[in-house]
């Protein structure tokens, strides 16, 4: 079961969006490339236990983050992330978002997409739909177990 919050990370979900909305050009894509990274490595391993519906979805979400992320033109010079989030806190800190239960990491998406230029924008609101079709067939899919469950036990 994932987390609706960020490991590490004391402030809200809307604090978060604020944070990273505040990031540098470079800071943003270097959070995308990184992001999408670590949801690529969530739907090979969603693909491996056999949840091949949801693995697709997080696998377009991720090709999405990478699409915005693409088109998030920026001064080369410009990418590293801020102190706060440098070396291997850095990697924490994107996993931990990435660790989210995908309604969570699809509300963040959506917040944070408002501070990208349109085509990014545009990308990134489609990871975020994709993010919610995913939450949606394994949040049901968790129901249809339960209730299987449920009746073996009775």
């Amino acid at each position: 079961m994932h987390p609706n919050f960020v490991e590490g990370y004391n402030g809200s979900l809307d604090n978060l969006i604020l944070e990273l909305r505040g990031f540098s050009c470079g800071q943003k894509k270097s959070f995308l490339d990184m992001l999408g990274m670590d949801l690529s490595l969530q739907a090979f391993i969603d693909a491996t236990a056999g949840r091949g519906r949801v693995a697709k979805d997080v696998a377009n979400a991720a090709a999405y983050i990478f699409e915005s992320s693409k088109n998030q033109f920026c001064d080369p010079l410009m990418f590293p992330l801020s102190q706060k989030y440098t070396g291997d806190g850095q990697g924490r800190f994107i996993r931990s978002i990435g660790n989210m239960d995908y309604e969570s990491i699809s509300y963040v998406l959506s917040g944070f997409s408002n501070s990208l230029g349109l085509i990014p924008a545009y990308f990134l609101n489609e990871a975020s739909a994709s993010l919610q079709e995913a939450w949606a067939y394994s949040k049901s899919r968790t129901q249809v177990i339960t209730r299987e469950e449920e009746s073996i036990n009775a």
